[in-house]
């Protein structure tokens, strides 16, 4: 899979059959009729940032204000 557009978080922890497993939270058809969340594992997803995605962060925006 290799998601294009919507929102999918790259590293959601999950408990699943009593063990922390990272899975991908993929939420690109969310809002779409009959859109829903689907957990994928990380091996199956393919994440490609096209170059007008660019964009240069301050650490604070990323993290929050150095404690």
């Amino acid at each position: 899979m290799v998601p294009s557009e919507g929102h999918a978080d790259a590293v959601a922890p999950r408990l699943l059959d009593g063990k922390l497993q990272i899975q991908v939270k993929d939420g690109t058809t969310v809002g779409q009729a009959g859109g829903q969340v689907h957990w994928r594992e990380p091996g199956d997803v393919v994440f490609h940032a096209e170059p007008a995605t660019n964009a240069a962060l301050h650490a604070s925006e990323v993290s929050g204000p150095a404690t």
